[in-house]
């Protein structure tokens, strides 16, 4: 039997494939070791229950965060905080940035109350901010709103966490990506809510009624805050605490990953920001802030 034949990066693309010159060949031992290997490590089942629920959660930020796009400038007009539509840019994206700057808090009180209560209640706390901002009248309002859901929408960093902890090498890629997934999912949703449940009471008999035409941007900011209600009460019933200082007794087995982390405490920042990490953080700001220019275009 013919050693298997292996290609890499130093192999020519333009090159006849039956030349010798191609291929790396390995011993027939290693190729048996890897695959003894990876025969003898499957992947470890996905907690589904866990992961379905961390969707879930993890969409509402994105979603709150994304509902108000389509309808910020004509609220502002309408609400009276300008009265020429040239002054709009600069309250809107005051309104809109305010979210994402106080979202610094979540993570670290995760590590110190709990990830559970973290993800409830801020969860709850930003449907509730999500539903006042729809009734505002005043640019105070509408920025303390802002302020209360950027703050407590920052549970998606307690969100990875939990899923970090309920996972290992060989499925935490798959999870991962699902929550990649809810997060998007959560932005496309959201700019479509928002522009559509907008004024409800011109496109929807139904909706004809004084609240709805006092309030005619609270409906997408009520559903948005009805959706993440919804997922903090299936995450109460169906989300375990993962802290171990927090658990009254184990949930279940643990990772060796999960059990260094939780016994061997938090690193120090030093620790954390190699080179390797502060290159990707910066590359994910240039993009995140490049994405928003064009879409603040």
């Amino acid at each position: 039997m013919a050693d298997p034949i292996v290609h890499d990066e130093s192999t020519p693309l333009f090159q006849n494939d039956t030349s010798e010159t191609l291929y790396n060949r390995r011993e027939p031992s290693q190729v048996e070791t890897l695959r003894e290997t990876i025969e003898s490590n499957p992947p470890t089942p996905l907690p589904i229950r866990t992961v379905v629920v961390m969707v879930l959660l993890i969409a509402m930020t994105p979603l709150a965060f994304e509902v108000i796009f389509p309808f910020i400038n004509q609220m502002i007009l309408e609400v009276g905080i300008v009265d020429s539509p040239e002054e709009v840019g600069f309250y809107s994206g005051l309104i809109e940035s305010i979210f994402a700057f106080v979202s610094l808090v979540a993570g670290y009180l995760a590590d110190r109350v709990g990830r559970k209560p973290i993800i409830l209640w801020g969860t709850f706390a930003t449907a509730i901010s999500t539903a006042s901002f729809g009734m505002s009248k005043t640019l105070l309002a509408m920025i303390l709103s802002r302020c209360v859901g950027g703050a407590t929408g920052s549970v998606w960093v307690a969100v990875k966490t939990v899923m970090a902890e309920n996972t290992d090498k060989t499925n935490q890629g798959k999870a991962f990506g699902y929550l990649t997934v809810a997060y998007r999912a959560g932005q496309i949703l959201g700019l479509p809510l928002g522009g559509l449940l907008a004024h409800p009471e011109r496109n929807f008999p139904f909706f004809r009624s004084k609240f709805w035409i006092e309030n005619p941007f609270s409906l997408p900011c009520f559903v948005a805050a009805g959706t993440a209600i919804f997922s903090v009460i299936l995450g109460y019933f169906s989300l375990n605490e993962t802290l171990r200082s927090k658990r009254k007794q184990s949930a279940g087995p643990q990772t060796s990953e999960t059990t260094h982390a939780n016994n061997g405490g938090s690193p120090s920042l030093r620790e954390i920001l190699k080179p390797q990490v502060v290159g990707l953080l910066l590359s994910n700001a240039l993009m995140c802030y490049v994405s928003e220019v064009i879409f603040a275009f």
